[in-house]
This record gives C-alpha cells, structure tokens and sequence, in this order.
C-alpha cells in the first residue's frame, strides 16, 4: 500500500509542478521576452518536479532508505517555490495575501507530507520493551538468593571470621 500510495502522490506532484513550468515559460515568452524571474521561477519548478520524479522512483525501487530523504527534499523545495509563485501573484493582483488556489497547494503539499510521514512510520519496527522481563529476572534472581541464604542459616550480612 505505501508504494503505491507515495508514487501517486509523488507522480501527481510531478505532474502539477511540470505544468506550472511549462506554463510560466510558455507565458512569459507568448507576452515578451522571458524576465529573469519567470526563467528562474520556470527552472525552480522544473527542478521540483525533478525531485517529485526522483522520490517515485525511489518509492517504486526494493529499498526504503532513500525515500524519505528525497520526499522531505522535494517537499521542501516545493513549499520554497509555492511561497514565491504566491507571493508573486499577490505583487502582481495587489493583494495582501495569497489567493485560494495558493492556499490549497500549501495545504496538499501538507497533507501530502503527513501521509508520507505517516508511511515512514509505519514502515519502521516497533522495538520491543523488556524492562518487565528484566525486572522479573531480577527479582526471581533476588528471591532464589534469599531462599539460598535462609537454607544456609546465614544472614545476608554474615562475615566468617578467622579465629
């Protein structure tokens, strides 16, 4: 189940940041030249989609050591690119916050980053606690040291002497 669910969310995050690529280059150069902000936005989200890639296939290997790393990475760099893209949206409309759409990717990419949290939880074994069988060895060990002194007729304290 964990695969397949982190390679969906990691295909669809891959498919949304590829898009948004294509679509502020391809904007930025149907309108004028490219401005080193849409470039720079249009390689940041190229980038995420990247890694977005990078953890699907990571999810989809035999190993899980990688995957939690990677998915932490590409989540991070997609929460950076989301800010600025909301930011810029928010110059550009002059608006003091970010738009609903702005405010409903930041709360997938959440979302997205709790469930895989989650996997990686459930993922790792549980250690199991042996205090309780310590401490009852302990005891018996304590017990059957008693019973030995007690058969003995010697106290616990008793020192022999040597005269």
């Amino acid at each position: 189940m964990q695969k397949i669910l982190i390679t969906s969310l990691a295909a669809y995050w891959t498919v949304v940041f590829a898009v948004g690529a294509c679509g502020v280059a391809g904007l930025s150069a149907g309108i004028h030249a490219p401005d080193l902000f849409a470039t720079a936005m249009a390689v940041a989200q190229a980038l995420v989609a990247l890694l977005f890639l990078w953890t699907a296939f990571a999810a989809l290997g035999h190993g899980d050591e990688g995957v939690d790393d990677v998915a932490r990475l590409a989540l991070s760099a997609a929460v950076l690119v989301s800010v600025a893209v909301a930011v810029e949206q928010a110059v550009v409309a002059g608006a003091s916050t970010p738009g609903a759409a702005s405010t409903m990717q930041f709360a997938a990419l959440a979302a997205t980053y709790l469930v895989i949290r989650a996997e990686a939880a459930e993922r790792k074994p549980r250690s199991v606690d042996y205090s309780s069988a310590v401490a009852r060895r302990l005891a018996v060990g304590a017990a059957h040291g008693s019973m030995l002194s007690r058969l003995s007729r010697r106290g616990p304290e008793i020192v022999e002497s040597d005269g």
